[in-house]
């Protein structure tokens, strides 16, 4: 019974990290904020494409793109619609959140939060 509920978990496991297409995670704080305290988790899936924005425990789905040097995430009251945020982390791990629901066409609004991030490290699944 050990062995087969031991096989189990494994397969279980396996499947996790095979089903995980995450490419980068990031972390974010509120700029003066403690890093026990993340606001934001921020990811890109493999195809760096899509990834994901965690706010407050509600996940939205995102497209994903690399601007320059920095990371963009665009997302959505609803699914399908078009893209009402902007999440951008610049290198040096300073986030911006833009509101371009009534902003005309693609012009950025001033951002209304800023916030510090740190890259987390994906797990090495080849070991």
């Amino acid at each position: 019974m050990k062995k087969i509920i031991l096989a189990l978990t494994l397969i279980t496991i396996s499947a996790s990290a095979i089903a995980d297409n995450t490419k980068e995670t990031w972390e974010c704080k509120a700029f003066a904020g403690q890093w026990s305290d993340i606001l934001v988790v921020a990811k890109s899936n493999k195809d760096s494409v899509l990834g994901s924005i965690e706010i407050a425990g509600t996940i939205h789905k995102a497209t994903f793109k690399v601007v320059g040097l920095d990371r963009e995430w665009g997302f959505g009251d609803a699914p399908n619609s078009k893209i009402d945020y902007v999440f951008k982390i610049s290198p040096n791990g300073i986030a911006h959140y833009f509101d371009l629901a009534g902003a005309k066409g693609k012009e950025y609004t001033e951002s209304s939060m800023t916030f510090k991030c740190r890259q987390k490290k994906q797990p090495d699944l080849t070991k």
